[in-house]
């Protein structure tokens, strides 16, 4: 039985299309599994990382070498990052005329990297994917034209912040954000049935699962329920709802979609979601710059995992979350790098990756991996990755992808098996 750890990404104001998001993931992990910095006081790029066990990473970002944004990746080997059938070279994964920005990747149930990105057609931006089918990169279901799978019209912008995850019969996902015709956030989802790209309940038309909410974060658990985590703004803050798909409708778990949802009455940033060694998801979000709470739903109600923290203001980029080989919850706060385990009763400081600015952690075969995009110089990034092997953070090489005086390698997504 495969257990998947998504970790969606959040994304930064570097895009020049305002909010984006990849991943976090992005992901997520989007994504981890993508997501976008809606505040405009964070700047850093943030990274998604997904991971799945055993090892052999695959990495995508996107990247402006060409003069506008493309994806790429590249899976490490055990010696070099290696690029997946010219994913690697000018034009990438995607190839196209627009933007193509802000990537989640997860690997499918062959193993094969699975890419998701935001696609500008004109001026809207749909939600692309493609996979790797060992040879090629190939849409499904017409996933990389037109439309795309989210087949946005009628909308001023478009879907943003991909979250991926693959259920245990191989069915793909995907999870994103994108504004109503009143302009307001809703989060969307559809899923692959091996036919067309199926909506769930009216998850991917009118206000899709609800009307302003942002920023969403998907996993599965054992018996193939979604589960999805979002920002909901209210009047005056930013709640955390969560609902879980029952195979019929989507249900809410307590009060996890109504009123102030799982985070009470504090301000939050956006959640990440993974499922628990016991089946149950754990929602992680933040609460400032360097803090952060966990609740936990154990069947009947959500407990909180150490103490409440501080307020803050909506749109704080999502911590990185996953489960360490010894099944332990490990967290990593995106804007400091400060990594803590939780003990059974508290939050303890863990060494820390190099990198800051990244919610990117997940495990890695016997360890934990991290990306970061790494600055070099004016407006110029790469793409850093260290892995823990149970007793400090070593290197893993770095992608030397920024092969212009003003090229931007950003928003990294990790998947490993």
């Amino acid at each position: 039985m495969r257990t998947w750890l998504l970790v969606a990404a959040i994304g930064c104001n570097s895009s020049n299309h305002g909010v984006v998001d990849g991943a976090s993931d992005s992901a997520s992990d989007g994504a981890s599994d993508g997501e976008a910095a809606n505040d405009a006081s964070y700047d850093a790029p943030i990274p998604l990382l997904d991971a799945y066990v055993p090892a052999l990473p695959v990495v995508a970002w996107h990247d402006n070498v060409t003069g506008n944004f493309e994806i790429y990746a590249r899976q490490w080997n055990g010696t070099v990052w290696a690029g997946l059938g010219g994913s690697e070279s000018a034009g990438g994964i995607s190839n196209t005329v627009g933007d193509s920005e802000v990537p989640s990747v997860v690997l499918g149930s062959d193993e094969l990297p699975i890419v998701a990105w935001s696609e500008y057609v004109g001026s809207i931006s749909q939600l692309y994917l493609k996979r790797w089918n060992g040879t090629s990169w190939q849409e499904i279901g017409g996933s990389a034209t037109d439309l795309g799978v989210s087949q946005i019209n009628g909308v001023t912008t478009g879907a943003q912040l991909p979250s991926l995850a693959i259920d245990h019969h191989g069915r793909i996902v995907v999870a994103w954000q994108q504004t109503n015709t009143a302009g307001r956030l809703i989060s969307c989802l559809r899923r692959w049935n091996g036919s067309v790209w199926e909506e769930l309940a009216g998850s991917a038309s009118g206000n899709c699962l609800g009307s302003d909410a942002s920023a969403p974060s998907i996993a599965i658990d054992v018996f193939d329920r979604i589960v999805i985590a979002w920002s909901q703004s209210g009047p005056s803050i930013c709640d955390v709802y969560v609902k879980r798909w029952t195979g019929t409708t989507w249900e809410a778990l307590g009060n996890s979609a109504t009123g102030n949802g799982i985070s009470g009455t504090q301000n939050t940033g956006r959640p990440n979601v993974l499922i628990g060694t016991d089946g149950n998801p754990l929602i992680a979000w933040p609460t400032d710059f360097t803090l952060f709470d966990v609740a936990r739903w154990d069947g009947v109600a959500w407990q909180r995992l150490g103490t409440p923290a501080a307020n803050n203001l909506c749109g704080t980029p999502k911590p990185g979350f996953t489960l360490d080989p010894a099944g332990q919850l490990v967290l990593r706060v995106a804007t400091s790098g400060a990594t803590f385990r939780w003990d059974g009763t508290a939050w303890q400081p863990r060494p820390a990756p190099s990198g800051r600015y990244s919610e990117s952690l997940a495990r890695d075969g016997d360890g934990l991996i991290a990306a970061w995009p790494e600055p070099l110089g004016s407006n110029q990034f790469d793409i850093y990755v260290q892995r823990w092997d149970g007793s400090q953070w070593l290197p893993l090489n770095h992608l030397n992808v920024s092969n212009t005086p003003t090229g931007i390698s950003d928003f990294p997504s990790i998947a490993s098996r």
